[in-house]
């Protein structure tokens, strides 16, 4: 709290001696920050997605921003190490569909899965997100689903923007994200049902078959 005082008066300050330029460019630039963003959305994600993602962004840490990099060097280390040897070989990585940190998912009427509430209540699992968010006093359940939404969304976005690169010409990423239309596609908080990783096990034929040209193959359709 103190620096954040201290960075208003500094504000004050400059406002006193540049006038109204300082205030239009300091409440201006957020905004364009934001369009930005929305205007360079990867494929298939919506503004009301995006929205969701910008929510989000408060609540991951410095220590999740580092826990990034470090994954994303290790691949690179683990990426250029195979290319050497292997420099004809096909990776695929893939990413998570935007998880569902609620542990009623399978609660209800469906008798086709009727043992699942089951089965999470006497192993104790399906509550894996749910509860670390409860511990952190986060109890909305659309906060909790925008922050894994962001999470998820950066994560995927770390896999793809190495797929693209030259250095990697045989590298590719399948983006799962939105392959989940509702919650009623998810076998628990994590793990999507048969048929949704039918979709994407399509996805990885196509890719190894050379179908889908790209180095970025989407899961869910053009029109979501």
């Amino acid at each position: 709290m103190k620096s954040f005082r201290h960075g208003k008066k500094e504000g004050r300050m400059t406002k006193k001696k540049t006038g109204s330029k300082s205030f239009f460019i300091s409440t201006f630039f957020p905004v364009l920050l934001v369009a930005f963003f929305i205007l360079n959305l990867p494929f298939g994600v919506s503004i009301a997605e995006a929205n969701e993602i910008l929510e989000g962004k408060p609540y991951l840490t410095d220590e999740f921003t580092s826990f990034i990099n470090v994954i994303r060097l290790q691949y690179e280390l683990m990426f250029t190490s195979i290319f050497i040897k292997y420099p004809d070989l096909k990776i695929i990585t893939h990413g998570y569909d935007f998880a569902c940190p609620d542990p009623r998912i399978h609660f209800g009427l469906n008798p086709c899965n009727w043992h699942q509430p089951l089965l999470n209540m006497a192993t104790g699992t399906g509550k894996w997100l749910y509860q670390s968010f409860m511990l952190k006093g986060i109890t909305q359940p659309e906060l909790q689903r925008k922050i894994v939404k962001t999470m998820i969304f950066d994560f995927n976005e770390m896999l793809m923007k190495m797929a693209i690169k030259p250095t990697y010409p045989n590298l590719f990423h399948i983006d799962c994200r939105g392959a989940c239309t509702s919650r009623h596609d998810w076998y628990d908080e994590l793990h999507p049902k048969s048929l949704v990783f039918i979709k994407i096990a399509q996805k990885y034929q196509e890719c190894i078959d050379g179908i889908f040209m790209g180095k970025v193959c989407p899961v869910r359709s053009v029109d979501r």
